[in-house]
């Protein structure tokens, strides 16, 4: 192998220079200027980094860079018995000036065999002017520069231009496409729909509860989803389960399985006689996403005065307004199991003022026009005022979808209604409606 190692050495000895003071100059490592010293040629990233290495070093002590190259390459020639390269057998000629160290400096071999590598050296530099070396060196270009392995370079130094990273433009667009498929493939394993609801029947999504208040509810559900049925003095909860060949619905009665067009029956009272009913107007089988359309009814049964403890008494007459002046007292609904909670809902049939006070809370004052309607919840108590009694129609929703209307006065008159339980005896409350001065 040829010694390019003892050259460099003395080169840099005779300088007076230190492997880290080039190693700072050159952005090579230390660990391979003292191989490249050393003829040690392993642990390199590749040929060209030795050969760049050699270049750069080389020129840095004013050397003959390519005579180096040249050198190292000899390597590559058939050793003899003694374990030199033809070359090394053959040369005769003392080592060239610009390799025996810095002008002014006389470099004398201590052995022969240093004798012998600057023969090498002259005659493989003779060989190339001939052209007559049996192996073609090629030449790299003068601005050549082999970059130096990622662990040589130090914190700061800009990249090689053999290794330029990609242009930021390519980058971001490279990140976008990315996205884009990301976001397609997202799109298809969700089956292309995408709905604005915070639950979809996915894991992840919060159920959602819906309160049914009033007569007939309907609402579509999504897995996980659950209706609140109010029903006497106590609330049902109805969950949607699954939704796959069939709809499994959760109930405090147990599980009810339905499909397209079906219904259920619930009997809350357990008095034999059906109170809710649950029917499936519309789902698409296995399909979740899609959610059921549930619609809630509450079944009528014959109101009399002897009702069962917890039934709600509904007169038979319609109650009538009062006449002008005078005040009036009548009962919309009799219960035996005490006063709870009803709906009040106010039609209107043409323009007024209209005010109301639900449960001694703040008044709510707004002019309303024909056809517009609002729903007030109550506990106990309504109070209300009209500006045109007439124009105002009242609906009472009690418990089990039972419902009564009332009006409260004629054309022009000023209507003062308060709609409230009072207990009419030790088993039994009323819910009245009086008018107020």
């Amino acid at each position: 192998m040829a010694k390019i190692g003892s050259i460099l050495l003395k080169t840099r000895l005779s300088k007076g220079l230190t492997l880290d003071s080039i190693a700072d100059e050159t952005n090579i490592s230390v660990r391979f200027l003292a191989k490249l010293e050393n003829d040690d040629f392993s642990g390199f990233p590749g040929e060209p980094y030795i050969i760049g290495f050699i270049r750069n070093y080389g020129e840095y002590l004013g050397l003959d860079a390519e005579a180096l190259i040249i050198r190292y390459r000899s390597k590559e020639a058939i050793p003899d018995e003694a374990g030199n390269s033809a070359a090394f057998t053959n040369a005769a000629q003392s080592e060239p000036s610009n390799l025996a160290g810095p002008a002014g400096v006389q470099e004398k071999p201590e052995n022969p065999a240093e004798q012998r590598d600057k023969q090498v050296t002259k005659a493989a530099v003779r060989q190339k002017k001939k052209k007559s070396t049996s192996v073609e060196i090629p030449k790299q270009p003068d601005n050549f520069a082999v970059p130096p392995p990622p662990d040589s370079m130090s914190a700061g130094q800009n990249a090689p231009a053999a290794r330029t990273s990609p242009p930021l433009r390519t980058i971001i667009m490279g990140i976008l496409v990315v996205l884009i498929i990301g976001a397609a493939m997202l799109w298809v394993f969700a089956g292309g729909k995408l709905r604005g609801s915070s639950n979809n029947g996915k894991e992840g999504f919060t159920p959602t509860e819906y309160k049914v208040e009033g007569g007939d509810f309907q609402k579509r559900l999504y897995p996980g989803d659950s209706l609140l049925v109010p029903f006497a003095e106590d609330v049902y909860r109805i969950s949607l389960g699954s939704i796959g060949e069939t709809v499994i619905l959760e109930t405090p009665f147990g599980s009810k399985e339905l499909r397209l067009g079906e219904s259920a029956e619930l009997d809350p009272d357990a008095n034999e006689t059906p109170d809710i009913l649950l029917a499936l107007e519309d789902f698409q089988k296995d399909s979740p996403t899609a959610g059921a359309l549930l619609k809630i009814s509450f079944i009528e049964s014959e109101a009399t005065e002897s009702t069962l403890s917890g039934e709600v008494t509904v007169p038979q007459a319609t109650p009538t307004p009062a006449p002008p002046g005078k005040n009036q007292d009548f009962v919309i609904l009799k219960s035996t199991r005490g006063p709870y909670p009803f709906i009040v809902q106010v039609s209107f049939r043409g323009n007024c003022l209209f005010r109301y006070e639900a449960d001694r809370k703040e008044w709510v004052e707004k002019y309303y026009s024909k056809g517009e309607s609002i729903n007030i919840n109550v506990t106990n108590a309504l109070t209300l005022w009209s500006s045109n009694a007439q124009a105002v129609k009242l609906t009472v929703q009690a418990s089990g979808g039972r419902s009564v209307d009332v009006e409260i006065g004629g054309a022009g008159e000023i209507a003062v209604k308060r709609l409230s339980w009072s207990k009419v005896d030790s088993a039994t409350w009323a819910l009245s409606s009086s008018e107020l001065d």
